[in-house]
């Protein structure tokens, strides 16, 4: 077939058409190559670095990964722990850093930060929270805790003293096992007493909103409201004091001579007169330290020597060798109980407990339990070492023995002067407030009125000077001269000389009677007769029954549990504890003047 030339052209034109429009389908236009870019950069966007550093060690870096695309990230070295995606609102997968990377809080909030940046939240696994909530649970334990135990211990320091020396010896009467029965029952007594004056101090403080005294005296007082009954709690209290005292120097005398004890109480009043309420406290506080040291070193060697722990333990007492009957085991474990009780008295210092702990009552219970329990198992446990042997002089190093003893009677000595002198002192400006109060009333009301010759307007100017004064002072002044003036100011006044002199002098005389063969223990057991449970049974337990009646409209938690009948099993207990021991006084002073 023969073409026309038209017809070829038409042809070649054709096929030049087609592949000009083959090669522009085969190159991106402008328009496209532009949204590759956009695509391109939105993807690294959506790519990040991680990086952490493992203290003072190598970075790591986990290299970009796109949070749309898991399974990439999967096969990468850098990644040697396990890796875990979930599902976030939006559908994706998001990647979260292997749980090993985070070495401390700082790079958990770092992955946090990163994994939020990626549209993601770093969950950390069980294992690392597990860490850090026992950690944290350790450290809130730890705080509740500590000021618990300090103060516990403050209460034990305060507890043990000079019924130490003598506690094998009262516990060698009914036996180990009756004398434990006799420290629990004096243990619970205490810790009820304790707990109501904890009660007391604390709803004293919510209901004013203001600090507790310190002083037992000043405290019973505020909540009595009698000035009276707070002078007898003074009376009965300097009564307590100087029975322990007079026990301490008349035991002195007994391990050493009656010369030694004189000495030894001249040392007394030359601290007294010549040392603040600080110093002597500083000096209380290490001879209790000396007490604890020897203490110890007497006790643990002496476990290691008793054999049998159990036959020492049920092991009748003295009293039953000669009479084994139930009326003679009962009149021992009553000869006892009196010494017990006057040793494990604390409550003088329960109101500053309760203010250390900021009027916690769960810290304030548990203080007070553990405080009160230290003491008992202590003296506990050293009776039951004496009386097992394994602290004899056979046994014992009689300078380790002397330096135990030592220990105990100067720190319990100081204490004892202290509170006697401060309770004199206190009596006798109430006393001297008194009768200048009167003294006001009774003067003519003419010469009441003129005050101060100066007029009221001079006096107020002159008030003012005086303030400005005391500001430029205080502005112009030195840091050290504004210390020396405030030393001056906080400086202790020393205690009186009537008031050593009668704290040390009136005890020493009972020491020096009693050591004449009398028995030493008398007198803390008409302490532990009387003062105890007057001061640290029925008084307590008439001010927490008060204060409840008059806060009954207010919502306050009770500490002491059990509401009035725990009262009142305090107070009839305490008065059926005095009642029988005043019973056995007279009786046995009746046989003593007829036999």
């Amino acid at each position: 077939m023969k073409l026309s030339s038209s017809t070829i052209l038409f042809y070649v034109a054709s096929i030049i058409c087609c592949r000009t429009n083959t090669a522009f389908q085969s190159v991106p236009s402008f328009r496209n190559r532009k949204s590759q870019t956009v695509s391109s950069s939105s993807s690294a966007l959506h790519s990040s670095i991680y990086t952490t550093s493992e203290q003072s060690r190598k970075k790591r870096t986990i290299n970009a990964w796109n949070i749309n695309d898991v399974s990439s990230l999967t096969s990468k070295k850098e990644s040697s722990a396990q890796t875990t995606g979930v599902t976030t609102p939006t559908g994706s997968k998001t990647y979260f850093p292997p749980k090993k990377l985070a070495k401390s809080r700082a790079d958990l909030e770092r992955l946090n930060a990163v994994s939020v940046a990626t549209a993601g939240t770093y969950i950390p696994s069980s294992d690392t929270a597990s860490i850090y909530d026992s950690k944290t649970a350790l450290s809130n334990l730890m705080e509740q805790w500590k000021p618990i135990m300090t103060t516990s211990l403050l209460i034990t320091g305060n507890t043990i003293g000079a019924g130490t020396l003598v506690m094998p010896e009262v516990a060698a009467g009914p036996g180990m096992a009756v004398s434990t029965a006799v420290f629990t029952v004096a243990f619970i007594m205490n810790l009820i007493s304790g707990l109501a004056i904890a009660e007391v101090a604390i709803k004293q403080y919510e209901n004013s909103q203001s600090q507790v005294p310190s002083s037992f005296k000043e405290f019973a007082q505020t909540n009595l409201e009698s000035e009276s009954v707070a002078n007898g709690i003074a009376v009965i209290s300097m009564f307590v004091n100087a029975c322990v005292l007079a026990f301490n120097l008349g035991h002195l005398g007994e391990l050493f001579t009656p010369t030694h004890e004189v000495m030894f109480a001249g040392g007394l009043v030359m601290m007294g007169m010549t040392m603040s309420s600080t110093k002597l406290g500083n000096v209380a506080s290490m001879a209790v330290t000396g007490l604890f040291i020897t203490l110890a070193a007497l006790m643990l060697p002496g476990f290691a020597s008793i054999s049998h722990p159990a036959d020492v333990f049920w092991a009748p007492g003295v009293a039953s060798l000669s009479d084994s009957s139930t009326s003679s085991l009962l009149e021992s474990a009553g000869q006892a109980a009196p010494i017990i009780l006057t040793s494990m008295v604390y409550q003088n210092i329960v109101p500053s407990v309760t203010k250390i702990l900021n009027y916690d009552r769960t810290k304030t219970a548990w203080t007070l339990a553990l405080g009160s329990f230290f003491p008992m198992m202590i003296y506990e446990l050293y009776s039951f070492v004496v009386l097992g042997g394994g602290c004899s002089s056979e046994t014992t190093s009689p300078l380790l023995m002397a330096a135990f003893s030592i220990t105990t009677i100067v720190g319990s000595s100081i204490a004892c002067v202290m509170s006697i002198a401060e309770e004199l002192e206190s009596c006798t400006q109430t006393i001297f407030s008194s009768s200048q109060h009167q003294q006001q009333q009774e003067e003519p009301s003419s010469s009441t009125v003129v005050v101060s010759s100066t007029p009221a307007a001079l006096q107020e100017e002159q008030a003012t000077d005086d303030v400005f004064a005391m500001s430029e002072f205080a502005s112009s002044s030195s840091p050290q001269q504004q210390q020396d003036v405030n030393d001056d100011t906080k400086k202790e006044v020393l205690f009186s000389v009537p008031s050593i002199l009668l704290s040390v002098g009136v005890p020493l005389a009972v020491g020096l009677a009693l050591g004449n063969g009398d028995d030493l223990t008398a007198s803390l057991r008409l302490a532990g007769s009387y003062g105890s449970p007057m001061l640290y049974g029925a008084i307590p337990a008439l001010m927490a029954w008060k204060q409840r009646e008059s806060l009954s409209k207010q919502q306050f938690q009770d500490v002491l549990p059990g509401g009035t009948a725990t009262l009142a099993m305090l107070a009839a207990g305490s008065a059926v504890f005095m009642m029988e021991e005043l019973s056995k006084d007279i009786m046995s002073g009746m046989t003593s003047i007829l036999g």
